[in-house]
């Protein structure tokens, strides 16, 4: 991934330079982006089947967390002290947007691009418990205060 990355980079750098982008610099950074991706998608599918292959699902799991700093689980428990009477439907739906997450991290090619991957499906959830009826900033402020209280 690292050198899909690197090249990706490299090439949108280059493009950087050109005076007055116009339509064809343009399509040109868009065909790099692409073929990145798609060299990374196929990057990602073979690395899981290769995964899959040695390790049971709960050891793939804990690969990708590796890959990922930790953030869903971290994130998700989160989430339930936070919000300690979420539904099974809530929680399935916060785990199922963190896992999402997490896939496209794994693929980041920095830390900052891994984290930003969570960070937009974590606006999502903040968005989607707020439909719920979640005051999330409350909650937070809350949560803090028990938090405090423990120590």
């Amino acid at each position: 991934m690292h050198r899909i990355h690197q090249r990706r980079d490299k090439a949108l750098e280059a493009l950087k330079g050109k005076e007055n982008p116009g339509k064809k610099v343009l399509k040109q950074k868009e065909r790099v982006n692409k073929t990145a991706e798609k060299e990374t998608a196929e990057n990602h599918s073979t690395f899981l089947k290769d995964l899959r292959k040695e390790l049971s699902q709960e050891q793939t799991d804990q690969v990708k967390d590796g890959l990922t700093y930790g953030v869903l689980p971290i994130t998700y428990k989160g989430y339930q002290d936070m919000l300690p009477d979420l539904t099974p439907e809530q929680k399935a739906k916060i785990l199922e947007w963190l896992t999402e997450a997490r896939e496209h991290a794994m693929d980041g090619g920095s830390s900052e691009e891994k984290h930003a991957w969570f960070g937009k499906y974590k606006g999502r959830i903040n968005n989607y418990l707020s439909t719920q009826g979640y005051d999330l900033k409350k909650a937070g402020e809350e949560w803090e205060k028990r938090r405090r209280q423990q120590q």
